[in-house]
């Protein structure tokens, strides 16, 4: 007998063989890829429906996340798979530094995971340009570890690196919520993986939307459709969080003048527009508005990706030095750290921008 697929062993054959006289199958963890290779190569729809099922216990584990999503991608389980990538987009912010985890996903996850209404962040929409630089990196020096800025620069400046191989997965990202502040302006020019055409571009659009911002009291829409929130929204948060803690941060990044802060204490997360604090060097101006409507999302997750406050989209009115309550949830057991991640509008950006890379004229265009 021929075998093609290289996660069949003997153990998994046999076990599978046993089913075909025994009419059941005890799935052993260790030879779950086995078992559904056998399974899917002899045909037998109800042994790979059981791996299936056995392998919704994968979704809450790192290590256990990623077989999930490879054997549901090799052997078809459609619904496992979008739960799997459900879930990634919530636990993503845990996930986004670590290369053993980085290493092990690929391409066409990325992009469908990209492809969501949302992703969680650990700090800023960087984080997500940071995955794919870094997950690029590794995909094409697979001997190389991620902590060598030097090396990791060299590569992309070097003629090994080629954009177009990776310009579906580059396309998605939000290239105008990455350059909100200068270092990461500076970044992204440095490793050329956007091309400084399309930057030009971007930040062309985005003095066009500063002077909007400035010529505005008010603050709008008034109203905002989920597509449009989604698109314009700007990302940031926390992760790694003791969940009997008492913080404070604030946003980093020009937000069209708007200060923001997040207070998160033992379950309590409030959020305010600061006015009376000294402006920070990443403000440009602060909007002394004394209210403003905010149009907002908060998701807060526990370590193993359960989600303990979901507020969904909404819009609120924001007075100056004010905290406006946006949840309050129930803490996790067993002193588990959470992440929280807020999506924010206080105006509608024009993201048409971000869609030229996914021209190849413009990406042809090399610098």
């Amino acid at each position: 007998m021929q075998i093609d697929d290289d996660n069949i062993c003997f153990k998994g054959l046999n076990n599978v063989f046993a089913s075909l006289y025994n009419n059941e199958i005890e799935i052993d963890e260790q030879y779950i890829a086995s078992i559904c290779g056998a399974a899917s190569m002899l045909n037998l729809e109800s042994v790979l429906e059981k791996c299936q099922i056995q392998l919704a216990d994968y979704l809450r584990d790192k290590e256990k996340l990623l077989i999930c999503l490879r054997l549901s991608d090799r052997y078809g389980f459609v619904k496992r798979m979008k739960e799997a990538i459900n879930v990634l987009k919530y636990m993503f912010c845990h996930f986004c530094l670590d290369e053993t985890f980085l290493r092990g996903l690929q391409k066409s996850w990325l992009i469908t995971l990209f492809s969501q209404q949302f992703v969680c962040v650990r700090e800023s929409e960087m984080d997500l340009y940071r995955a794919i630089r870094n997950w690029i990196y590794l995909t094409e020096c697979p001997y190389a570890r991620l902590g060598d800025e030097n090396s990791i620069a060299l590569f992309f400046e070097s003629s090994f690196f080629n954009r177009h191989k990776y310009f579906d997965l580059l396309r998605l990202l939000r290239v105008s919520h990455l350059v909100s502040l200068q270092s990461n302006l500076k970044l992204i020019r440095g490793d050329g993986i956007i091309p400084r055409k399309l930057l030009k571009n971007v930040i062309c659009d985005q003095w066009q939307m500063l002077l909007r911002s400035e010529e505005t009291t008010t603050g709008f829409p008034e109203v905002i459709d989920d597509n449009e929130f989604y698109a314009s929204c700007y990302r940031f948060g926390r992760a790694g969080i003791s969940p009997l803690s008492r913080i404070t941060w604030r946003r980093l990044g020009y937000f069209f003048g708007v200060d923001l802060l997040v207070t998160y204490d033992q379950g309590y997360l409030r959020l305010a527009r600061n006015g009376s604090m000294a402006p920070t060097q990443h403000q440009i101006s602060v909007k002394h508005v004394d209210i403003m409507k905010l149009h907002y999302r908060c998701i807060v997750c526990a370590d193993n990706g359960v989600v303990l406050l979901d507020t969904q989209k909404q819009s609120k009115t924001f007075n100056l030095d004010r905290n406006v309550e946006l949840g309050k949830f129930k803490l996790p057991p067993n002193g588990q750290k959470i992440s929280i991640t807020s999506f924010l509008s206080s105006i509608c950006t024009d993201s048409s921008t971000d869609l030229l890379l996914g021209r190849i004229d413009v990406l042809g265009g090399g610098n």
